[in-house]
């Protein structure tokens, strides 16, 4: 009987070792990040339609896989996937806040080319600016390192948005980085 005791004991606690939890912030964060990730994606599918520009076609192919990527991180912690609740409806979000986010740069990129462009260059600077903050609150290793690709190719995203505006003859201002935070971002990518 001891012996069956202890068994139970032993697998009890290595299910418990390997089992993580974590806080209700990591939890909303993952759920933020499944949101701005699809909001990227939709945003540029949208502006890719409307004005058919290479960087949009190639960034929102990224933006889909980085969803897969936060979605692992859904699934392994369990929790309830705020995309699967609207049907992954393009332009459709659980979030109030990104829902209005969706819909300003849908209108504000719709303007013309250039807009569209500026469009994408803010919704990476968002991008940058939260996964900086995530990674900062976190110290589970594979929630860490999902948001450090993240903001690795929502970097190279801002870059390719720059270009693109800088070969409008146009010089582009950060909304929400610093021109410090900005200026490394750009010239670390040069």
């Amino acid at each position: 009987m001891k012996t069956i005791i202890l068994a139970i004991v032993l697998v009890i606690t290595s299910s418990i070792a390997f089992s993580q939890t974590i806080t209700e912030s990591e939890q909303s964060t993952i759920l933020r990040m499944r949101e701005d990730e699809k909001l990227a994606r939709d945003v540029y599918t949208a502006l890719n339609e409307k004005w058919n520009q290479k960087v949009f076609a190639n960034i929102l192919e990224s933006e889909a896989y980085h969803m897969s990527q936060i979605k692992i991180l859904i699934d392994k912690y369990k929790l309830e996937d705020p995309v699967a609740k609207v049907n992954d409806q393009p332009g459709v979000f659980v979030n109030p806040e990104i829902q209005k986010m969706y819909d300003d740069f849908i209108a504000s990129g719709s303007v013309s080319v250039l807009a569209a462009y500026k469009a994408g260059a803010e919704i990476e600077e968002i991008d940058i600016k939260e996964l900086g903050e995530a990674i900062a609150a976190t110290e589970v290793k594979d929630i860490k390192g999902t948001y450090k690709y993240l903001l690795d190719a929502s970097k190279n995203h801002l870059v390719a948005f720059v270009r693109n505006i800088e070969r409008m003859g146009v010089n582009y201002e950060p909304v929400v980085l610093s021109k410090a935070e900005f200026d490394a971002v750009i010239g670390s990518n040069q």
